[in-house]
């Protein structure tokens, strides 16, 4: 199925269409964040593809700025613990704190910061 307005591709076809690709690295937008209940989004097609996408990858970055931090949408697309980094903004820096986890900020540039969630050093695919 084709998702309006973004036009993605969601689904079983979406899926089917990952299962024979290796990734490097993905980078997923979630509704919400939270490290108690993971990356959320609004709809199970799009949590199922996030899932295939982050099954088919070495490394999952989710893109979501402060609006998204601490808010659960209706599913789940992966689980904390399936997420290595968090790219966000400077007014996410405080939340994050918040949660007393283990996050540390790898880059930070303007308004931007990028988190390590992990033990496993960032590697850039050649």
């Amino acid at each position: 199925a084709v998702s309006p307005p973004n036009y993605e591709t969601i689904g079983p076809i979406a899926i089917q269409s990952l299962a024979t690709l290796h990734l490097d690295i993905v980078v997923l937008g979630a509704n919400g964040v939270d490290p108690r209940f993971g990356v959320t989004t609004t709809t199970e097609q799009e949590a199922a593809v996030g899932r295939a996408f982050a099954e088919r990858s070495d490394q999952v970055v989710i893109a979501a700025d402060h609006s998204k931090l601490n808010r659960n949408s209706l599913f789940q697309m992966l689980e904390w613990n399936q997420v290595d980094y968090l790219a966000t903004d400077g007014e996410s820096v405080s939340v994050i704190a918040g949660w007393a986890l283990q996050a540390e900020p790898l880059i930070t540039y303007d308004d931007a910061v990028f988190y390590h969630l992990h033990s496993e050093p960032f590697t850039r695919p050649e």
